[in-house]
């Protein structure tokens, strides 16, 4: 596949992405104004997560529901930052992912206290109440950006990206070489904020990740897009490339096993 294909689909995937930031943007604004703007109103935030809906009703209602703000901050250092993902535990607290290019992110009990490349993963745990608890980089020299974030019963949580880093971080890894322009980086990291292990999957071409789940015992599926005709396969449902970019689907153990991959 050429760089101009390549570069089209980042550009593609770039003005979507800037299109749902200024989406959420739009939104805050106008909860601010209609907060400010219209006194004897109040928003009935029923279903509000799933459906994005405002309903108004009369000042009655405003004596019974009290709409506060329980913590707001930033998180980051002075070049770019971009939070992608975030998920909650059992206990409340919530992680935090996404890329940096500053040097100055801010980090707390960290497993890597700096930038290693250009751009960098990073992850961070926050209590319920929006207290710091650890907050690291992840990445190598290169570019590494982390997309998804997904956590255990216990607490642990795995983190999903692509990176082009020739070093990136590899612990107890299935695959420590890697293949490609650019592959799947998936990383397990436990509760308190220690590396527990961290691979690379990919083939000989371009991956780009999507989203990452887990179940209760603790492992976990990944999925995205991969140009590679050898993406690693392993009791698959499909194991032949069968276009320019197909979709892979990937399951790994608690340990990191690869336990089955699939186009």
């Amino acid at each position: 596949m050429s760089s101009l294909n390549i570069q089209q689909f980042d550009d593609i995937r770039d003005e979507i992405l800037l299109s749902k930031r200024i989406q959420v943007i739009l939104k805050c604004l106008i909860l601010i104004l209609l907060l400010i703007i219209l006194p004897a109103s109040i928003l009935n935030y029923n279903n509000l997560a799933n459906n994005d809906n405002f309903i108004f009703q009369n000042i009655n209602a405003l004596r019974a529901v009290n709409v506060t703000i329980d913590f707001s901050t930033f998180l980051g250092g002075a070049d770019v930052d971009n939070g992608y993902s975030i998920a909650l535990d059992q206990e409340g607290d919530f992680y935090v992912t996404g890329f940096t290019e500053s040097t100055d992110y801010p980090t707390k009990n960290a497993f890597d206290g700096s930038l290693s490349g250009s751009m960098d993963a990073f992850v961070a745990k926050f209590t319920g109440d929006g207290t710091l608890l650890w907050s690291s980089y992840l990445g190598g020299s290169n570019r590494d950006r982390a997309f998804g974030i997904s956590v255990t019963d216990d607490g642990d949580c795995y983190i999903m990206g692509m990176t082009n880093s020739s070093d990136f971080p590899v612990l107890n890894a299935y695959n420590e070489t890697f293949s490609g322009t650019e592959d799947i980086f998936l990383t397990k990291i436990s509760t308190d904020g220690l590396l527990l292990w961290s691979t690379y999957i990919g083939g000989n071409d371009r991956e780009i990740a999507a989203d990452i789940a887990v179940i209760s015992d603790g492992s976990c599926y990944i999925t995205g897009e991969t140009y590679s005709d050898n993406f690693p396969m392993k009791n698959s449902y499909d194991s032949t490339f069968n276009g320019l970019i197909d979709t892979f689907v990937v399951k790994f153990s608690t340990e990191g096993s690869l336990l089955w991959s699939s186009y």
